[in-house]
């Protein structure tokens, strides 16, 4: 699917009523996502280089962006998780408004750098 074709998927819905699915691995360290991004697309550089420590680049999320990282299922729209993530972090004690502009643009920024999809553009 080519980008005007997304860009008309992405315009024609809310984007509180979009599914994420994310696209790389993560690991948990002191209760804190680190999403994992390959370095190398082909297998022969995984060769060359066989350390793991080569291999992903490590983006550290705070507390939020981890809280919404875990919610991503696959099967919950971004309005879901916005609910989700307002509980867990109950203590911040902000607003469903404040908490949905700042999780709709923590996906955008997601979906920008190619960490996740949205169930709707892969049309499943």
């Amino acid at each position: 699917m080519n980008y005007f074709q997304r860009r008309k998927i992405l315009k024609s819905t809310s984007a509180s009523d979009l599914i994420p699915i994310r696209v790389h691995g993560h690991d948990v360290v002191d209760g804190k996502v680190v999403i994992l991004v390959p370095k190398f697309t082909s297998a022969w550089m995984h060769n060359l280089f066989p350390g793991t420590r080569l291999l992903f680049y490590k983006i550290k999320l705070d507390e939020p962006g981890s809280a919404t990282w875990e919610n991503i299922s696959g099967d919950k729209t971004v309005a879901e998780i916005t609910t989700l993530v307002q509980q867990q972090l109950d203590e911040k004690a902000v607003s469903f408004d404040e908490a949905e502009g700042r999780v709709e643009k923590f996906m955008s920024m997601l979906y920008d750098w190619r960490y996740i999809t949205f169930r709707q553009i892969l049309n499943l």
